[in-house]
């Protein structure tokens, strides 16, 4: 193996532990097989699929791209013979991902966007400023963001590609690309409080056949 290869395979076997865990707890009583079978199965599996995948590593960020991809797919993969309520799944597949970023999305939108707690009715502005400047630096070269709009009422931002949307439609996954576009509804959804004085919201979707994600961020009317 390579050293490449090596620090590879000990970012697998990390990321499975703080993959996994969160899962264990949703579906492992349902499984009808001891979970260390089940999780020793979605690790393997993702194992290859990184493997089968790795030509997609542009960058450090492509990286955790895969990763991510290729552990929630092989839980997919795995689990859904073993789970009759697909609804169920996806939604422990979510909390898997996103369950300790719900616990504090304030602390994503400061990362994010620059918006901290201190001033969060200059979210617009940092909105507008950051979006896609820390897009381009946090995702990588696996994304392209293009600025489409920019005023002092509104910005609007284009996701012309996406690793997530190129991943999981070469691997035959559109069932849980979904997944990874509702983790944007937690910080819209904490961005719709009024002390922010903004508007989040998208209007178009890769994941849904759309040419581009489109994310509008408006500046709220503070008479309404």
């Amino acid at each position: 193996m390579t050293e490449n290869s090596n620090q590879l395979e000990a970012q697998v076997k990390a990321f499975a532990l703080s993959f996994l865990s969160p899962l264990e707890r949703r579906v492992a009583s349902l499984t009808r097989q001891p979970w260390a079978e089940v999780s020793s199965e979605i690790e393997d599996c993702a194992q290859t699929i990184v493997a089968v995948n790795a030509f997609q590593i542009v960058d450090a960020p492509s990286q955790s791209h895969l990763l991510l991809s290729s552990f929630l797919l092989a839980a997919y993969r795995v689990l859904s013979p073993l789970i009759a309520d697909k609804k169920f799944l996806r939604e422990s597949l979510f909390d898997a991902l996103y369950g300790e970023a719900k616990k504090n999305v304030a602390a994503y939108l400061a990362e994010r966007f620059g918006i901290t707690p201190d001033a969060p009715e200059k979210a617009f502005e940092k909105a507008a400023a950051n979006f896609k400047k820390i897009g381009d630096s946090k995702f990588g070269r696996a994304f392209i963001y293009e600025q489409e709009v920019l005023n002092e009422k509104e910005a609007v931002t284009i996701v012309r590609k996406c690793f997530f949307n190129d991943f999981f439609r070469a691997n035959n996954g559109l069932e849980v690309l979904p997944l990874l576009c509702a983790g944007d509804e937690l910080w819209m959804e904490e961005l719709s409080q009024p002390k922010y004085r903004v508007k989040a919201f998208r209007t178009a979707l890769l994941s849904k056949g759309d040419d581009v994600c489109r994310f509008h961020f408006v500046r709220a009317n503070l008479r309404e």
